[in-house]
């Protein structure tokens, strides 16, 4: 795991086995033709079953399918359609002729564009009442949340959050030179953001400051915020974003809110040596497993001590109803045709850097 992003669950979840049943019946797949994204979920590891319980911490994953469709190529190809049609029947299109047609456009794009799938890894830590997940992107994370919910009919899950805000925490401790929890040490960078929005970001947030011994001579020196810290978070800058290490058990940035990313463990993995290579694999991914939570548990421990746990309180939300495919067109797709035999695909979604953007239903409440 990479990053963290932590819930609190408020009800519990299905026995490993039971959950590994639900989640099988709703396996990752390619995205249909009137889809542009899709959300099932995978063994963690292949050739396991679908959720893996070690030392009392069910590993299970997700797969995101998302088509790679630029937002200029549909642009593109929409505008193209509507000068052949407009030139065709001498006159300009209303709004919603515009709208049907672009649709058909992208549903006819999508059918042809190439597809990306990634996985997002899941921890479910019962005696703590947490879900993790591996993905650095609040939106993402809800998509599976979503998911999640509907497969196994109803779920209570709010975001981890503290009394004292992280940002308030870390602006404190960053004015004293050290963070409160045991163990915690400033790792480096840091991010300072002001009121407007704008950030600065150093490399280096802490110096060792020599000490006059005539004034202090217990004392030689003194770890604090570099100048150019001091002289921001005189300004009035808040810290947002900064780097941590723990101890012996690894490094993390921690986000303001309460997010944990690039993340790196220290410990040795050890060597599996057996002649059946799935099952060295599987033997080494979990280990790897307890050894990454080992530090997000203790990350959230700490936090939840030394900063308090905010109780939010959020009602069941049971699983929409509607089917997961949605966004089909219902228009006459052999009037409609994009003439275009290029297809799209990674090259040119990332030379865009864009995707068409989703349009999702509305949350159930």
């Amino acid at each position: 795991m990479n990053n963290a992003i932590v819930y609190r669950l408020n009800s519990p979840l299905p026995d490993t086995e039971t959950l590994a049943e639900l989640l099988e019946d709703a396996p990752g797949r390619r995205c249909h033709f009137d889809e542009l994204s899709h959300t099932g979920f995978c063994p963690p590891i292949s050739g396991a079953q679908y959720a893996v319980e070690i030392e009392g911490l069910t590993l299970f994953a997700a797969e995101v399918t998302k088509v790679l469709l630029p937002g200029k190529v549909v642009k593109r190809e929409t505008s193209k359609k509507l000068e052949e049609i407009s030139a065709k029947y001498g006159r300009a299109l209303s709004d919603g002729e515009k709208k049907q047609v672009k649709e058909a456009v992208k549903t006819h794009l999508i059918a042809r564009s190439h597809q990306s799938s990634d996985q997002v890894d899941i921890r479910l830590d019962r005696k703590r009442s947490l879900l993790v997940l591996d993905v650095s992107s609040a939106t993402k994370a809800d998509d599976v949340i979503n998911k999640l919910r509907k497969v196994i009919g109803s779920l209570k899950v709010v975001p981890f959050v503290t009394q004292e805000p992280a940002v308030a925490a870390m602006t404190r401790w960053l004015g004293q030179g050290w963070p409160d929890p045991a163990g915690w040490r400033f790792s480096g960078s840091c991010r300072l953001t002001s009121s407007n929005g704008s950030h600065v970001t150093f490399d280096k947030c802490l110096l060792v400051h020599e000490l006059d011994t005539a004034e202090a001579p217990d004392e030689v020196e003194k770890v604090g915020p570099s100048t150019e810290v001091d002289a921001c978070l005189n300004q009035g800058r808040l810290c947002t974003e900064a780097k941590f290490e723990l101890d012996d058990i690894g490094e993390f940035v921690l986000t303001q809110s309460l997010s944990l990313k690039s993340m790196k463990f220290s410990g040795d993995i050890p060597e599996v040596e057996i002649e059946d290579a799935d099952e060295a694999r599987r033997l080494n991914y979990e280990a790897t497993a307890l050894l990454e939570w080992g530090l997000i548990g203790q990350v959230i421990d700490d936090l939840q001590a030394y900063l308090g746990e905010a109780s939010i309180e959020e009602e069941d939300l049971e699983s929409p109803q509607d089917d997961e495919r949605h966004g089909a067109v219902d228009v006459d797709l052999s009037a409609i045709i994009v003439d275009s035999g290029t297809e799209t695909g990674d090259d040119e979604a990332k030379q865009e850097g864009e995707t068409v953007a989703e349009e999702k239903p509305a949350p159930v409440e």
